[in-house]
């Protein structure tokens, strides 16, 4: 694989694990309601100290996992072929 594409890969993977794995700690879930009314209520609860608990919504994290897979996919596409000069070729 060229570097490219394994920085695709890569990115792609990150991009759909991380979101995955963070909805374990998710809290918000309700039960009857719709997709979005779901992603708008789930927040992971960060304890900053006892008292203090702040809740992160849980769709930024999956908005920066969809970005990822864009960027992925995005290098993908950006690899460019060199002939044997070393000029690029499009």
């Amino acid at each position: 694989m060229k570097r490219n594409s394994k920085i695709g890969t890569t990115l792609i993977a990150i991009g759909v694990c991380f979101p995955l794995a963070l909805l374990i700690f998710a809290s918000g879930y309700k039960e009857g309601a719709g997709f979005i009314a779901n992603l708008f209520s789930l927040k992971i609860m960060v304890g900053i100290s006892e008292k203090l608990k702040i809740g992160i919504p849980y769709r930024f994290f999956l908005a920066f996992g969809v970005f990822l897979v864009f960027i992925g996919i995005r290098c993908f596409f950006d690899m460019v072929r060199t002939d044997s000069v070393g000029n690029d070729v499009k």
